[in-house]
């Protein structure tokens, strides 16, 4: 079989500076008169053409043995067109007042172009034995590819510079089980992923020029390790517990980033959004009220270790172990085609950066954006 696909994207985003004037320790002056801009806009309009051919079997080795065999080749090209636009006027925001792009307001930077393309084959193979007919036992190898690209926000032809695929190479090895006439189900399984060329992104000073500058490299290899175990109980009539649970290592192999205009080894930092330890917990209820009715009560709790949340690992940054509980009660006729729901989320209302960034390297400033606090609803729901 084969697959072609094809995407158009366009992006205006900002950056706005004239509030980070420069500290040279017995004053302070504004950045534009080192000639750094006080705003600034860019535009990224980047093209995707993704073909891909891919055949899958599965040869039986015994009446309880299987292998299955898969193999797909992937074939991208990808055209990007960069364009900026720079202002010297502290009293203009980009932020609250945003002029048009390109009509003479500002002063316009380099116009960056570049086309490139990239293949994988990437084999799949999965070994599965059935012990009996609710226990199954597998062990399966795939290799991933993610396809290279260009820094969207690159300024100058030296930061416009191509970055690799990234690969991965994952195996895995569980069990799947069902007892009790179905009322349990059970999986537990332990699996290993190596990463190469990671492409991550991250701030810092140019150590030619001093400029802050944004980049988007491979910039290292890793490996993943871990055991996740899950469990789904019917004890009684219409009441559901499902659980999971996960332990995970995760560590950079290599990592090399600018810290302090240097180009160094920073191996040792978390890797991004991969806490150690992680859980869930829910239950869901369900009756018939009617012959027309059903009511519904749902409650959940999931809990995330501490881990990064950006590329520096910055203590500031970094989101602390967390607990976040959810709940719901609904009524919905019983052929499913509404529902009227009331619930809330994150009810212990836990403060969460859903997404940061450090760039205190060059103007002193971290930046989280915060997930949505606890929030009630109403919902009315239609199928159709």
């Amino acid at each position: 079989m084969w697959n072609a696909s094809a995407a158009l994207i366009t992006v205006l985003a900002g950056f706005d500076d004239a509030s980070a004037p420069l500290d040279l320790g017995f004053v302070t002056v504004p950045i534009i008169s080192f000639g750094i801009p006080s705003s600034g806009l860019g535009e990224s309009r980047q093209s995707t053409d993704s073909y891909a051919a891919f055949a899958d079997v599965t040869v039986p080795i015994s009446s309880a043995t299987s292998l299955e065999l898969g193999l797909r080749y992937t074939y991208e090209e990808k055209e990007m067109l960069r364009r900026n636009e720079f202002f010297f006027d502290p009293n203009l925001s980009v932020s609250y007042d945003t002029p048009p792009f390109l009509t003479g307001v500002g002063f316009p930077g380099e116009t960056l172009q570049g086309v490139e393309s990239w293949d994988s084959l990437t084999p799949r193979a999965v070994l599965s034995h059935q012990i009996d007919d609710k226990t199954l036992v597998y062990a399966s190898a795939a290799r991933g590819f993610k396809s290279g690209g260009f820094p969207g926000r690159a300024a100058s032809s030296e930061a416009f510079v191509p970055f690799r695929p990234e690969t991965v190479w994952s195996y895995e090895g569980g069990i799947k089980m069902q007892r009790f006439d179905n009322k349990l189900s059970f999986a537990a399984s332990y699996f290993y992923s190596d990463f190469k060329d990671i492409q991550l992104n991250g701030f810092g000073q140019d150590p030619d020029t001093g400029a802050f500058v944004t980049l988007f490299t491979n910039a290292a290899s890793a490996r993943i390790q871990g055991v996740e175990v899950s469990m789904s109980l019917r004890p009684l009539e219409g009441l559901t517990i499902d659980g999971t649970a996960g332990y995970l290592d995760a560590k950079y192999n290599e990592y090399e980033a600018l810290v302090g205009g240097v180009l160094g080894d920073v191996s040792d930092r978390r890797l991004v959004k991969s806490p150690k330890w992680t859980g869930f917990l829910g239950a869901t209820y369900k009756k018939p009220l009617t012959s027309e009715l059903t009511g519904t009560l749902h409650f959940d709790g999931a809990y995330r270790g501490a881990h990064a949340n950006e590329t520096t690992d910055s203590p500031n940054l970094a989101v602390p172990e967390t607990v976040y509980l959810n709940a719901f009660a609904s009524l919905q006729a019983r052929n499913g085609v509404w529902e009227v729901r009331v619930g809330g989320t994150n009810l212990t209302n836990k403060a969460r950066a859903a997404q940061s960034f450090n760039t205190a390297e060059f103007s002193g400033v971290e930046t989280a954006f915060m997930a949505p606090p606890r929030l009630y609803d109403i919902r009315l729901i239609l199928r159709y």
